[in-house]
């Protein structure tokens, strides 16, 4: 059976995430490499933020007029735009977005 590194890693990381400590501070209590945990934390944040992505079909009522763009937000943030941005706007907005729930 082969060695399955990911399943080897998520426990520990896991554990360093309800730790509360620094990662220095869990890398050295744990006789384990920083960079190494590193690497492990943001690998797992970079697979939960890709599950999380839901995407919803925009339809424009006058694609031939220009109109201001509007973003709901949880706690009654909104964000407006007096013109869309490109689509890669939107796309890292919602990815930096996800890293702050």
């Amino acid at each position: 059976m082969a060695y399955n590194r990911s399943e080897h890693w998520r426990p520990i990381i896991e554990q360093f995430e309800v730790s509360g400590l620094t990662q220095s501070d869990f890398a050295e209590q744990h006789d384990i490499n920083v960079a190494t945990l590193r690497y492990w934390i943001y690998k797992f944040r970079d697979q939960q933020v890709a599950q999380n992505v839901d995407f919803l079909e925009v339809k424009s009522m006058n694609p031939s007029e220009s109109s201001n763009v509007s973003m709901y937000l949880p706690n009654d943030i909104v964000v407006e735009f007096v013109q869309s941005p490109d689509a890669r706007f939107f796309a890292t907005l919602a990815h930096e977005l996800s890293k702050l729930s």
